[in-house]
């Protein structure tokens, strides 16, 4: 339950207003590819898209589970 709980404070962090990105078609606006890389900081990636619909789709689905 304690690892359920922390997925829920980070898909609620990242559905407040200042992690909305206002660069269409991207959902996050400030999303890392890699940092010891030093590229791809704090910019809308479609892949961090992908990722956190894929976790707002597991959680929604888990709690219809329920």
């Amino acid at each position: 339950m304690k690892y359920l709980n922390m997925a829920d404070q980070i898909l609620s962090s990242l559905s407040k207003k200042e992690y909305q990105s206002e660069v269409p078609p991207f959902l996050l606006s400030q999303s890392t590819g890699s940092l010891p890389g030093n590229f791809e900081i704090d910019v809308p990636l479609s892949y961090a898209d992908y990722y956190y619909v894929e976790a707002l789709i597991r959680r929604l689905s888990g709690l219809k589970s329920r």
